[in-house]
C-alpha cells in the first residue's frame, strides 16, 4: 500500500483514491459501489516461480508472486466471496496468469 500511494501521489491523483487493504472485500461494505476496483494477486502457479527473471524476483516479495498449484488460490476464493462486490462497480481489473481469464 506504501509504495501504491506513493505512486499516487506522484501521478497526482492520491486525492481521489480510497485507499483500502484487507482480507479481499473485508474492507468494503455492502453497500458500497465503486467506480473502479484494482486487484493485483499473486498468480503465478508455484512451479514456475524457479522461471521467473530476475528483475522480478529481486524486487517482488514472494507473497506477491507465488499464486499456489494452478496460479489460482488467492484468486478463486476472492471470487467466490465476492458477494457481489464485483458487480456494484462499473469497472474491475483482476490480474491474472495467460490463459487464466476465466475462473
Amino acid at each position: 500500500m506504501e509504495i501504491a500511494r506513493a505512486n499516487g501521489g506522484h501521478l497526482g491523483v492520491a486525492g481521489r483514491i480510497d485507499w483500502r487493504q484487507g482480507d479481499w472485500f473485508a474492507a468494503v461494505h455492502a453497500d458500497e459501489r465503486f467506480h473502479l476496483i484494482v486487484s493485483n494477486p499473486p498468480y503465478i502457479p508455484s512451479a514456475d516461480l524457479a522461471t521467473l527473471a530476475p528483475d522480478v524476483t529481486a524486487y517482488e516479495p514472494l507473497s506477491a508472486l507465488d499464486g499456489g498449484t494452478d496460479g489460482l488460490d488467492p484468486i478463486a476464493p476472492c471470487c467466490r466471496r465476492s458477494g457481489g462486490t464485483w458487480r456494484r462497480a462499473e469497472s474491475s481489473c483482476l490480474s491474472s496468469a495467460p490463459g487464466k481469464a476465466q475462473l
